[in-house]
């Protein structure tokens, strides 16, 4: 668990976004319910507490989230979005830093947080179906490309054919 907690630590969060785009929705990073049932119920909590940490002291508000509020906000997004890739979490808290969904007025408010995953969903669809069309045209660039290695001219058929016949005279 140590080698997780310290691979998707929050001072990650900006080399995942920035070097890995794709990979932060198609990678293998385990999702939050996969990282519960290696390393027990707590881990993900202890790591999303970690995230959320660093998400209010990033804020620089005066007042912080208590412990007991921090562990609740973790369990209802472990709840709600336990099938979410760590990476993908990564992602959100930096663009959560980076503004994109909105700021905390005078304290860190834990529903800004959850409103702001789901808002983050929104985005994830349509990112999920960003990559899907392009694997979709590479795909269909292989299997034309394939196609096209398979093929032969029309003069090439009827000497075939015509070869077929032959043999099937004699």
């Amino acid at each position: 668990m140590e080698n997780i907690m310290t691979l998707f630590r929050p001072d990650k969060q900006h080399e995942y976004c920035r070097d890995y785009a794709d990979r932060l929705f198609t990678g293998h990073a385990p999702t939050l319910r996969a990282f519960g049932e290696a390393f027990g119920d707590d881990a993900p909590e202890c790591w999303l507490m970690a995230q959320l940490s660093d998400l209010t002291e990033f804020a620089g508000n005066k007042e912080k989230l208590s412990v007991a509020v921090l562990g609740e906000l973790a369990r209802v997004i472990m709840t709600q979005y336990g099938f979410l890739k760590l990476t993908e979490l990564m992602y959100f808290f930096v663009l959560f830093k980076s503004g994109r969904f909105g700021r905390f007025y005078g304290a860190v408010d834990a529903l800004a947080v959850t409103s702001a995953l789901n808002d983050f969903m929104r985005l994830r669809r349509e990112e999920l179906a960003r990559i899907e069309r392009i694997e979709s045209e590479r795909r269909e660039e292989r299997r034309a490309h394939d196609d096209k290695a398979r093929a032969i001219t029309w003069e090439e058929y009827l000497r075939r054919k015509a070869a077929r016949e032959d043999e099937e005279r004699k």
